[in-house]
C-alpha cells in the first residue's frame, strides 16, 4: 500500500530544501480527488498536501517524487499564497493553473520524469510553445497572446493537484488541477487564518532557502 510518508522520506533524502517545506503541510489521503494536490482547509487552518492512494499507487517510484515534487514547487513559488497571477489572468483561475504547471513541469529538473498527463512546453495543448524554465507570469502572458488558448486535456487528468476545495483536479473543471485556495467564500476572520497560516508557510520557504544556501543541513 503506499506510503508517502515513506515516499517524502526518501524524496528529502535528495531534495533538502524540500524538508522544512514538508513540514509546514499537513498530509491527507483521499478518494474524493483523482490525483494530488494542494489546498487550504479552512478548517484545519492549515496547508495540505491532499493525494489519492490508489493513483500514487499506479505510478513507478520516479513518478511518484515527481508528483511529490510538482505538489511542493507550487509551495515554493508561491502559487497557492502569494502569486496566483491574478493580476494576469484575472478570475480565469484554469488560466493561471496551466501557466503555473508549465513553470514548475519545464524546470530543469522536471522535464525527464515528466508525466504523460501532464502540461509540458512543446507538448498538446501547448506544443507550440517553446519556451522552458520560464515564469509562471511568463507562460501567463504567453498564453493570453496565444490563440486560440489551450483547453484542458480530455483524459480526465491535467496535472497532479487539487483545488482549495475538495473535488479533484480542476475543482470545477475536472480535467485540471488548482492550487491553495484564494480566500472567496471566507468570512473575514477565516480569511484572516488563512493569510497568516500562509504566512507562516512563507517563512519555511524562506527558511529553506536560507539554510540551503549556507549549506546548512535541514
Amino acid at each position: 500500500m503506499f506510503d508517502l510518508n515513506r515516499e517524502i522520506t526518501n524524496l528529502l533524502r535528495n531534495e533538502p530544501f524540500f524538508a522544512r517545506v514538508s513540514l509546514r503541510l499537513d498530509k491527507v489521503s483521499s478518494e474524493d480527488i483523482p490525483t494530488a494536490g494542494v489546498r487550504y482547509n479552512k478548517d484545519m487552518r492549515r496547508f495540505e498536501l491532499i493525494y489519492n492512494p490508489k493513483f500514487m499507487e499506479g505510478l513507478t517510484e520516479n513518478q511518484r517524487r515527481w508528483v511529490i515534487k510538482h505538489e511542493f514547487y507550487h509551495i515554493a513559488f508561491g502559487h497557492c499564497t502569494s502569486r496566483t497571477l491574478k493580476g494576469i489572468v484575472g478570475e480565469n483561475r484554469k488560466l493561471a493553473n496551466i501557466a503555473m504547471d508549465l513553470a514548475i513541469n519545464s524546470l530543469r529538473d522536471m522535464r525527464h520524469d515528466c508525466l504523460d498527463i501532464a502540461l509540458l512546453p512543446g507538448r498538446a495543448p501547448v506544443e507550440n510553445c517553446r519556451k522552458f524554465s520560464m515564469s509562471a507570469e511568463w507562460y501567463a502572458n504567453y498564453l493570453i497572446d496565444s490563440n486560440p488558448q489551450p483547453s484542458e486535456p480530455e483524459d480526465g487528468e491535467g496535472q497532479p493537484g487539487g483545488e482549495g476545495q475538495p473535488g479533484g483536479p480542476g475543482g470545477d473543471n475536472a480535467g485540471h488541477d488548482t492550487h491553495g485556495f484564494d480566500g472567496e467564500d471566507l468570512t473575514e476572520e477565516e480569511r484572516e487564518e488563512m493569510d497568516f497560516a500562509a504566512g507562516k508557510l512563507q517563512e519555511a520557504v524562506n527558511k529553506a532557502i536560507q539554510e540551503c544556501d549556507q549549506g546548512t543541513d535541514v
